[in-house]
């Protein structure tokens, strides 16, 4: 049986993260019969759980390993996941969506690559671009995050692996716009008056402006 990775360092969008697996939380996505039945059970009044792009949370506050293990043995449940989380910021949780995005580097032939894709049970998904594709775990993979991991050890060969994950936007405060000159900003239909402090003629970007072709 592979060891199971519960914390792990990853290279992501250009950043070095903490990755943590919830020790209470998981995902599961149910097969479409089980969908049609929960869709049916809210129309009569039933409260539906919340849903991120197909996967329902479900928690535990202890044994969510068991649970989730019991939860992918059941006929209506299509796909299970650990949920994870950057530096154990439990409110933005990261379900791994089950498909990575890899580039590789220029001394990776075609050999290389695929030798490398079989060993993960990975499965092309997408070609992006010559040196670029986005795949798919299979039952043969190890979990998204561990194949990642993986992956980036693999300098020769790999310059980009990193998982595609499902979460919630990020809940941050707004702000209206203020300040002295916030009444006279600039656009392409303003009249043409000067801009306070700057003193430049905004006319110089007026629809009429553009039709002339200046």
């Amino acid at each position: 049986m592979a060891k199971k990775v519960n914390k792990t360092i990853l290279q992501y969008g250009g950043m070095t993260i903490n990755l943590t697996k919830s020790t209470t939380r998981a995902a599961v996505r149910y097969t479409p019969e089980a969908k049609a039945a929960a869709s049916k059970r809210a129309s009569r009044g039933a409260a539906a759980p919340p849903n991120l792009e197909g996967f329902e949370m479900v928690s535990s506050k202890r044994g969510i390993d068991t649970k989730l293990d019991k939860m992918r043995a059941m006929p209506e449940v299509a796909v299970g996941s650990h949920v994870w989380q950057v530096d154990e910021q439990e409110e933005h949780p990261l379900i791994p969506s089950g498909n990575l995005y890899i580039e590789f580097t220029a001394k990776a032939d075609e050999d290389d690559r695929n030798e490398l894709l079989a060993d993960l049970g990975l499965s092309i998904k997408e070609i992006v671009s010559a040196d670029a594709i986005r795949v798919s775990v299979t039952a043969n993979s190890p979990n998204p995050v561990k194949c990642a991991v993986l992956l980036q050890k693999n300098k020769k060969l790999i310059a980009v692996a990193e998982p595609e994950f499902i979460t919630v936007p990020a809940d941050r405060g707004f702000s209206q716009p203020g300040g002295t000159y916030v009444a006279t900003q600039w656009h392409l239909e303003n009249t043409g008056a000067s801009i306070p402090v700057i003193d430049i003629p905004n006319s110089v970007f007026s629809p009429a402006q553009f039709k002339k072709g200046a």
